[in-house]
Order: structure tokens, then C-alpha cells, then sequence
């Protein structure tokens, strides 16, 4: 798991590979348009919809 996250620049790969290697890919067109819009309209809705 601790190879997964990128420490120097942030965000958190897509996959680390059997053999150790790391795909470096950190945005698809799925992770970062749909993940990181719905983690801040949970924070939002957790908030009671204030900020």
C-alpha cells in the first residue's frame, strides 16, 4: 500500500503491478473527473451544505 501513493507530488497511482513496478498513471479519465468531484460534494453534504 505505501507504494501506491505519490509522496513528492501527491495524488495516488492507479495500480502497482505483481512484480513492483508502478503504472504511472495518476489521472484517467474516470478517477480524477468523477472521484474527486464526489469526495467534495460529500465533504460539502457533511457539512450540512456550508463552507
Amino acid at each position: 500500500m505505501d507504494r501506491f501513493v505519490d509522496h513528492q507530488y501527491g495524488e495516488v497511482y492507479t495500480a502497482v503491478f505483481q512484480d513492483g513496478k508502478i503504472d504511472s498513471e495518476k489521472v484517467g479519465p474516470w478517477k480524477a473527473p468523477y472521484h474527486v468531484t464526489r469526495a467534495c460534494l460529500e465533504i460539502i453534504s457533511r457539512l450540512g451544505g456550508t463552507l
